[in-house]
């Protein structure tokens, strides 16, 4: 039987918890990042920085088909974003330029859609790349779309479910938005993040041809006053004031036919029953 190979560029939280779980069907797992000594030791692990310009023969090595590449940004402002994605894929794809197509799946951000005053947005929208985070991010996606590459772009929303969590933390200070005019959010549980990637990579595998971009959220967009009221009653929390003012721009709802449509069905299909399983957890941190 031929071996199943797997290659992680970037292997935080997603990563590292995708990869157990390839492993686990039968894959072998080589995970890219600066730091390697937490990876999990049933992993190749190798030290580099794949934005860096000298390692492209290492990442030229290490290709073998199947990947998936989780970038994050070198530091929160202009410049970091740009190394961390438009960069780091100018390199990737610098490394891979004279190898076979490659199936690479790019974990992104629904953040490319902008602000889009509460209406309904999906793959087929246009995109809104104002902000620098943003502009980075498309610049990242449309060089990966005109590579010769086999590319999927994967847009998740606000990832929830890891603890600590600054927002229930927050919320148990009696910090409540309760504002009904608050913006849409759009959110979906790191469980199924794992999950749908997996499934994408099971249908490659399977030699299904999968779409150039997928929106990753939950069946239910809604306001942030909604989630938090609820929280808050589920926590057994008065309100007892509004929360410093956020950063947080934009207001849309996410639509997620083509992660249904490919098959793929939520384990948390909206943030009562992530958020459940997460005070239950929380419960016994």
């Amino acid at each position: 039987m031929k071996s199943k190979k797997l290659l992680l560029l970037g292997c935080g939280d997603l990563g590292t918890a995708l990869g157990l779980q390839m492993h686990a069907a039968g894959y072998e797992i080589a995970a890219v990042r600066r730091h390697v000594d937490q990876l999990p030791s049933v992993f190749s692990a190798s030290s580099l920085d794949y934005s860096d310009p000298s390692q492209q023969s290492r990442l030229r090595e290490l290709a073998v088909g199947n990947a998936v590449m989780t970038p994050v940004p070198a530091s929160y402002d202009a410049a970091g974003y740009q190394k961390g994605y438009v960069d780091a894929v100018s390199n990737l794809l610098a490394a891979w330029q004279d190898l076979p197509s490659q199936q690479l799946l790019f974990v992104s951000s629904t953040r490319v859609y902008g602000d889009c005053e509460g209406r309904w947005v999906d793959e087929e929208s246009p995109l809104e790349l104002s902000g620098f985070a943003a502009a980075a991010i498309g610049a990242a996606e449309q060089l990966l779309l005109d590579s010769h590459h086999q590319v999927s772009l994967i847009r998740f929303a606000g990832i929830y479910g890891r603890l600590p969590s600054r927002l229930l933390e927050r919320i148990a200070r009696g910090e409540v938005n309760t504002d009904p005019e608050s913006a849409y959010s759009n959110r979906i549980h790191r469980d199924d993040c794992v999950g749908f990637l997996a499934h994408l990579l099971s249908l490659a595998a399977q030699g299904q041809q999968l779409a150039d971009c997928y929106t990753g959220v939950d069946d239910l967009p809604c306001r942030l006053s909604e989630i938090e009221t609820w929280l808050a009653g589920e926590m057994g929390v008065a309100a007892l004031r509004e929360p410093p003012t956020s950063t947080r721009t934009g207001s849309k709802r996410c639509g997620n036919q083509r992660l249904k449509d490919s098959g793929y069905q939520l384990m948390y299909p909206d943030y009562r029953s992530g958020y459940s399983e997460v005070l239950q957890r929380r419960a016994e941190f």
